[in-house]
């Protein structure tokens, strides 16, 4: 039963089927297996890319990669289990959208004991050439990279797996 002052607020239903209200999320709203599912299901670059490739595995690799601050690594991108992913071209444009996202990857640091945002500039550092490697493994023909690429190739994983390696991942770092 949501609390009153929650009444006429506006939630998503969640994989687990729990109300999740965005933009008024409390620690106890926030939960692993929803965060793994939707991520799992959640296409890169909006569906653009020339293979399925989920921001789940996106961030699993991050964490693997970020070895100064892995926890973060996994969870950046956790507030697109509850908010759309928008491209950064757009979402620079829609007011107040970054507050939103901001406030609502405050709460999911609290609730996983993470440093609170904004996360390190090692994970920032990860996450650019992490990009930079999926444009050049995953796009159609040849694109602007700003930022050196890794020298391995991203081979996507299916959804079922991308979820099942976030929470192996997940119970690893945070036990």
């Amino acid at each position: 039963m949501p609390s009153r002052a929650r009444a006429n607020t506006a939630y998503i239903l969640t994989y687990t089927n729990r109300r999740f209200y965005p933009l008024d999320a409390n620690q106890c709203d926030v939960c692993i297996t929803d965060i793994a599912h939707a991520l799992a299901y959640s296409c890169r670059f909006n569906g653009h890319v020339s293979q399925f490739y989920s921001v789940a595995q996106h961030s699993v690799l991050a964490s693997y990669l970020c070895v100064e601050d892995p926890r973060w690594a996994l969870m950046h991108d956790a507030a697109e289990a509850y908010l759309p992913d928008i491209a950064r071209p757009i979402k620079q444009h829609i007011n107040g959208f970054d507050a939103i996202e901001l406030r609502l990857l405050r709460v999911i640091a609290a609730a996983f004991s993470l440093s609170p945002p904004p996360y390190s500039e090692s994970v920032s550092r990860v996450d650019d050439r992490l990009l930079a490697t999926e444009m050049r493994d995953l796009m159609h023909g040849p694109v602007d990279i700003s930022f050196e690429p890794f020298s391995w190739r991203i081979v996507p994983w299916s959804p079922e797996v991308s979820e099942r390696e976030f929470l192996e991942r997940y119970s690893y770092l945070f036990g």
